[in-house]
């Protein structure tokens, strides 16, 4: 590597990037301790699950659920943290947002000499972007924790291509392989740039006839995926559940979760579908956020200004990863308005065409270097304060506890001693977390496509019909023989596309004869 270039950072910058990443967290997801409850139903599902674990409940045996186990045990340490508040969860996402913000610091250090000192801000402009897209929901999805993970293969990438290596050191190739042991027991679908990196290696290592160093490279791979891998194995070894592993992580997503939309034309054949449809879901999802499509449009114009010697490299490598992850990301022909969150790590491309500009501009306008200075100063102020009042969880600040349904329930469901709870036809939206209770079955909420697991349809019905449950929680009405609507609850809404809904929330409780 040139002896110019290096990505280490001062303790300046360390402490900068971690502190904004900090800030901004605090600001955006609704684990923040500013906010009175994060909402959304996906992360209240993992946190009951993170809840359960700690008291010795097995996932998927005990709880079921289609996210992988790595990611349901980062709940269960959230939880270990605080198991009635998010506040472990807020400090697990700042962790994560900090790795983003330091390897994509990296990355850019490694192409760029003499870097200005005030460009560093356009760090926090760019988690500003990425954090307030509306994908981003309310704040702990797999999504959000693992495309950080994808930044930093994506530097070890472009160290390789910069420092004039063939491969990856031994180093480097162990990081890969934890990194994709983790991504792989938390979303699997996830992995797409780091299998298109390995490809990339191999076809470069049998060019260059590089075998020797490809299996050292491999094996040191392998070391990292069963240095997180193995754990996995022997805890549902242990408690016997490796079956249930397999079903509920592997064989139900692969072909129970879809929907059973049926196509004509050309999309009726499902080889066109395959391609077509991910750089459709693609299209879709620059459409539903100009702020993701601008980002887009800038890590382009980032790509074609490298240097000649690595362009051509790298830009093979960003297109060649990018079709991977579109095909390996939007599978089964399913368009959920975060599947295209996760490629936010090619971003950093965007961040060094950002400070390419700055360090142009003060070298051409080098008699005006205190002006530039100022402007990009006002700049990153005007660009992070403008994308964070675009947060739209900011509702959730003037809302109390006690006013939400959750809490309005959990009032209800306390009244009485050991209560079963079920939330019939929503996905669980902190409701247990709320009334401190834990599922009494395994299929304890809704799920997306759950009309296609009928073990799930078949034993939530059977309890209804039994009265097993003292209370179920709906978003619509219901007449139930068994059951008595006892209370109602209108709550405010803002999607992802940042539009606001109301809720209302049924609560039913189990009729005295049937108690």
């Amino acid at each position: 590597m040139d002896s110019r270039i290096s990505s280490k950072l001062s303790r300046f910058e360390l402490f900068f990037l971690i502190v904004s990443s900090v800030l901004i967290m605090t600001l955006v997801t609704t684990s923040s301790p500013i906010y009175p409850f994060n909402v959304w139903d996906d992360t209240n599902v993992y946190f009951t699950l993170g809840r359960g674990i700690l008291k010795g409940f097995v996932p998927y045996r005990d709880l079921y659920e289609q996210k992988g186990p790595l990611f349901l045990f980062l709940y269960a340490i959230s939880a270990l943290i605080s198991n009635r508040t998010f506040t472990g969860l807020w400090i697990i996402e700042s962790i994560f947002a900090s790795i983003f913000a330091v390897f994509s610091w990296k990355s850019v250090k490694l192409f760029i000499t003499d870097i200005p000192k005030l460009a560093i801000g356009m760090v926090p402009v760019l988690l500003s972007a990425v954090y307030t897209i509306g994908m981003f929901n309310f704040g702990g999805g797999a999504e959000e924790i693992c495309f950080p993970l994808l930044s930093v293969v994506l530097y070890i990438a472009l160290k390789t291509i910069r420092s004039g290596n063939n491969l990856p050191d031994k180093k480097d190739a162990f990081v890969c392989g934890i990194i994709a042991g983790f991504i792989f027991w938390s979303k699997y679908t996830l992995l797409g740039f780091v299998l298109s990196f390995i490809v990339l290696l191999i076809i470069k290592s049998i060019r260059i006839k590089a075998f020797k160093s490809l299996m050292l490279d491999a094996l040191w791979f392998l070391l990292g995926v069963l240095f997180v891998s193995l754990p996995v194995f022997i805890y549902f070894g242990a408690n016997g559940s490796l079956g249930d592993l397999y079903e509920s992580y592997f064989y139900n997503n692969i072909f129970r979760y879809h929907n059973h939309f049926e196509y004509s034309g050309i999309f009726a054949n499902p080889v066109f579908r395959f391609f077509a449809i991910p750089f459709l879901s693609f299209w879709f999802t620059m459409k539903d956020d100009p702020i993701y499509l601008i980002l887009w449009l800038i890590t382009l114009l980032g790509l074609i200004c490298f240097d000649r010697k690595y362009k051509k490299e790298i830009i093979i490598m960003t297109l060649f990863s990018l079709i991977v992850c579109l095909c390996t990301i939007f599978t089964n022909a399913i368009y959920i308005y975060y599947y295209g969150y996760p490629l936010c790590f090619y971003f950093i491309f965007a961040l060094y065409a950002a400070v390419a500009a700055i360090k142009v501009c003060r070298i051409t306008l080098r008699d005006y270097v205190k002006v530039i200075d100022i402007i990009t100063v006002i700049v990153t102020i005007f660009l992070v304060f403008n994308l964070l009042i675009r947060c739209k969880n900011y509702y959730l600040l003037s809302m109390k506890k006690e006013d939400m349904a959750q809490f309005k329930f959990a009032k209800i469901i306390n009244q009485i001693e050991d209560p079963k709870i079920f939330t019939y036809d929503i996905i669980d939206g902190g409701f247990y977390l709320a009334a401190s209770v834990d599922p009494s079955n395994r299929y304890f909420t809704t799920m997306n496509f759950i009309e296609n697991n009928t073990d799930a349809v078949e034993e939530q019905e059977r309890l209804i019909r039994e009265g097993y449950f003292d209370f179920i929680i709906t978003i619509d009405n219901y007449d139930w023989d068994n059951y008595e609507l006892v209370a109602t609850s209108d709550d405010l809404c803002v999607d992802y596309s940042k539009m606001e809904y109301s809720f209302r929330y049924y609560l039913y409780q189990r009729t005295p004869a049937n108690a």
